[in-house]
């Protein structure tokens, strides 16, 4: 068993509780430092990826209002209404 530990609250999302644990103080701080350092990396990921795929959505949507302007069958039509809606739905 490792002489010391750091074990973190439960979120409540189904992740569960992360334990660190380590020999010695400075291999826990390192243990520590590195799983920052690895969350701040997603993080910046997934906020990196969430401004490309909302420029995205806005593009698309503009484009769908745009076709909706054009001379298509009903059905085409109701099927980009509902594409819209829903690519809308998904920005908020």
């Amino acid at each position: 068993m490792a002489g010391f530990a750091v074990t973190t609250e439960d979120l409540k999302d189904g992740s569960g509780i992360q334990v660190f644990e380590a020999d010695t103080q400075e291999a826990l701080i390192d243990k520590l430092i590195e799983a920052h350092v690895h969350a701040t990396r997603k993080i910046r990921e997934l906020t990196h990826e969430n401004k490309r795929m909302h420029f995205t959505m806005g593009q698309l949507i503009q484009y769908l209002k745009a076709l909706a302007d054009c001379q298509l069958p009903p059905e085409a039509m109701a099927l980009l209404r509902r594409i819209a809606k829903l690519m809308a739905n998904t920005e908020n």
